[in-house]
């Protein structure tokens, strides 16, 4: 515990992503992945797919597979799964996930990603992967299509 009143803290913790993500910049990738690994379970969701939107969208291909391997393992753990398909707080927001349009860097990874796994470890990992977000925006989809009800299908 703090001192720190909420906005105060807020800043700080975005001053510290901020600085990790000028870090990738200048091709510290993997440190930075593995430090967000480190931080996963404990730090705000919302900083985590912060973090690792913005590292999707400042990536560009083709992919080291040192950096794929690792940022494969990041959105394979658990709390970041979760993180970065729970990122809507309205209908409006819900219906772009449903999408594919909230986040075109993840959509864009995934697709890149596959097509550079070639061996059978780095395609398994690719493949786990994959799966727990196909499984998991399948759930949020259904719970949120529930939410939206018949007259206000997305679709």
């Amino acid at each position: 515990k703090t001192d720190l009143d909420s906005m105060t803290a807020l800043r700080i913790n975005r001053t510290v992503l901020d600085t990790l993500l000028s870090f990738c910049a200048v091709g510290h990738v993997l440190p930075v992945l593995r430090q967000i690994n480190r931080w996963s379970g404990v730090i705000d969701q919302a900083h985590v797919r912060y973090t690792l939107t913005q590292l999707l969208d400042m990536a560009q291909p083709p992919f080291s597979m040192a950096f794929l391997r690792e940022t494969l393992r990041s959105l394979a753990i658990p709390s970041t799964v979760n993180a970065m398909i729970t990122m809507v707080s309205s209908k409006q927001e819900a219906a772009l996930v449903l999408q594919n349009q909230a986040l075109p860097a993840l959509h864009t990874f995934f697709r890149l990603a596959q097509l550079q796994c070639k061996s059978s470890s780095d395609r398994k990992l690719y493949d786990a992967t994959f799966a727990h977000y196909q499984e998991a925006f399948l759930t949020f989809g259904h719970k949120v299509l529930n939410a939206l009800g018949p007259n206000n299908n997305p679709g």
